[in-house]
């Protein structure tokens, strides 16, 4: 899923870390016709999620096209997929202590 060279750099020989802030802009779905615009599926983000021992993933970054109805779909896929998984939104605190 992630290309090697970054899969190698990002995941393995890391410390352990309990919450990675990943982009998950697009469903795996849409993301086949969007390969090299710079952005991850949430697909994408839950296996790099799994691959580096994570307790925790929050997606970041939203294609403008999608409502927050959507989102909350997403979202629910997502933890399918990775079950601590939560998305970023506007004035939202995350405590991280």
């Amino acid at each position: 899923m992630l290309n090697p060279k970054y899969e190698q750099e990002l995941v393995h020989g890391r410390p352990a870390n309990d919450l990675l802030v990943m982009d998950a802009q697009y469903t795996p779905g849409e993301f086949v016709d969007k390969v090299g615009w710079g952005h991850s599926s949430y697909a994408h983000a839950a296996h790099t999620a799994q691959l580096s021992g994570v307790c925790r993933l929050l997606h970041f970054h939203r294609d403008p096209e999608h409502n927050d109805e959507f989102l909350d779909g997403m979202l629910a896929d997502a933890q399918t997929l990775f079950p601590e998984t939560g998305m970023a939104m506007e004035c939202k605190v995350l405590d991280v202590t």
